[in-house]
């Protein structure tokens, strides 16, 4: 049945119900046969839009007006429930909407790039977000500010500047197959003195090497270099790398005076002996050391 007929029907059948349990008891007392005659001469009929209910018997007729009065209370159950779930709602869209007013704003900003004075082109369109008092640079900003043989990516939750390193073991782990006037040692100090830990010395030399077995297993090596604290006054050195003896690298010359400095991806070419050469114009004990000497690959 449908719903907006309900409170017609509803008026109709109480209506009804009173009518009809009068009618029985006033039966009751003109006897039983003509009571039920009378009853059963009644049909009562509601009408709504084109829609027609009968009941032939008091029975039905109570047993229906109570189903529509279930049915009507169920509704109106609904009715409430959906009211509650409106309303909470219309709380929640209103909180959000109270949040989002007060967030801080944010703003792009498309800036520009010199360095050293020379201005630096790069699509340089919204490069910069300020937001919550930070500010956030683009990838394209970013990558102009390393050097030009330097890539710069992104892995799980690491920014790399060149390599990804995939495999890397400490070179000074390595087994040394041949060496002369060089040690590993624990500790050094260098020139500016900076305690560094794991190092490869020379020792009362002119020139020194250590050679360390790889196996072909590493396609590149980083390290840094250092004059160390007993340098000699005024001695120029330099270190020299070969990759089964081919010199792949030969760093610049250097003195006490200048500060440590590192390289970080020197081509091996998955060696089998990797040899660590050190040279100086001066006859000295400890003149510099290599460390945090890495043999790796790259992804």
């Amino acid at each position: 049945m449908k719903d907006k007929y309900k409170s017609k029907i509803i008026i109709s059948i109480s209506g009804a119900v009173i009518g009809a349990v009068c009618t029985y008891f006033e039966g009751k007392s003109n006897g039983a046969q003509q009571q039920n005659e009378y009853i059963m001469s009644k049909i009562v009929n509601i009408d709504g839009d084109n829609n027609t209910v009968v009941f032939n018997d008091i029975d039905d007729f109570i047993d229906n007006y109570v189903q529509v009065v279930k049915d009507n209370n169920k509704l109106n159950e609904q009715n409430s429930k959906y009211f509650d779930e409106n309303k909470e709602l219309k709380e929640k869209n209103e909180e959000l909407i109270s949040q989002s007013a007060n967030k801080d704003d944010y703003n792009f900003s498309s800036v520009d790039l010199s360095i050293d004075g020379e201005k630096i082109a790069f699509d340089n369109l919204d490069s910069v977000l300020t937001f919550n008092g930070k500010e956030y640079w683009s990838k394209e900003l970013a990558t102009k500010l390393v050097p030009d043989n330097k890539s710069v990516s992104r892995k799980d939750d690491c920014i790399y500047v060149g390599n990804i390193v995939a495999e890397a073991s400490n070179l000074f782990d390595m087994h040394i197959n041949d060496s002369s006037t060089a040690w590993l040692k624990d500790m050094a100090t260098d020139s500016y003195g900076n305690a560094h830990s794991n190092v490869l010395i020379s020792y009362n030399c002119s020139s020194g090497h250590a050679t360390f077995v790889l196996n072909k297993k590493y396609k590149y090596i980083k390290f840094s270099i250092a004059a160390s604290d007993s340098c000699e006054d005024g001695a120029s050195m330099n270190y020299v790398i070969k990759a089964d003896d081919n010199v792949v690298y030969t760093s610049k010359s250097f003195t006490k005076k200048d500060e440590p400095f590192s390289e970080s991806s020197i081509d091996i070419s998955n060696c089998n002996l990797l040899t660590v050469e050190f040279n100086t114009d001066k006859w000295g004990e400890g003149q510099a050391f290599m460390y945090d000497a890495v043999v790796f690959n790259a992804e």
